[in-house]
């Protein structure tokens, strides 16, 4: 793999369960400890995963796998694992180009956060 990320999350009845992305050659492989697989086609090196809605489900923070930074962007996309779907959730044009990604821990009820550097700002998404 060229990029990889995890996370230890909670599913939506309480059970604890771990996640994992890892890239290659523009394809992301998501696993959990259950054995549920999925693919996520296009997605850059920069990763990250977390349950940003506190549905239970994850969520893959990823980059847009291009070489021009004027055409990066940061895209959400929530996986199901007990479907096997993948659905996009939010894309957010980055110019400057994505260089890192973060999960925050969720500060309360509501949407956890997520951290985007880009080549000259840091984001932070609520």
């Amino acid at each position: 793999y060229d990029a990889f990320a995890s996370a230890a999350l909670v599913s939506a009845e309480g059970a604890p369960y771990v996640v994992w992305a890892g890239r290659e050659r523009g394809v992301v492989e998501l696993r959990d400890d259950a054995g549920h697989t999925a693919r996520v086609e296009a997605m850059g090196a920069q990763l990250a995963l977390g349950d940003l809605d506190q549905d239970g489900d994850p969520e893959i923070v990823g980059s847009v796998d291009t070489l021009n930074a004027l055409d990066d962007a940061v895209v959400v996309k929530t996986w199901r694992r007990g479907t096997g779907k993948v659905e996009e959730r939010l894309r957010i044009p980055a110019a400057a180009g994505v260089r890192a990604l973060g999960v925050c821990p969720a500060d309360g009820v509501g949407h956890a956060p997520f951290v985007v550097a880009t080549a000259d700002e840091i984001w932070v998404v609520r």
